[in-house]
């Protein structure tokens, strides 16, 4: 992650589709779709968690 205020973002997206439940449909879509457009910056940050435990094997 390039700052904690990414991270921060990041989070909050994913906690408000895990545990916010949107009352509307469109609501939930977007939520969804905020994630897709931070799915570049998952994929990072999944492939630096899979190098650091990949040196500690």
């Amino acid at each position: 992650m390039d700052s904690a205020f990414s991270w921060v973002q990041l989070r909050k997206i994913r906690n408000d589709i895990a545990h916010e439940y949107p009352a509307s449909l469109i609501e939930r879509i977007e939520g969804i779709n905020l994630l897709f457009d931070k799915l570049d910056a998952l994929r990072q940050i999944i492939e630096r968690c899979q190098n650091i435990l990949n040196k500690h094997k």
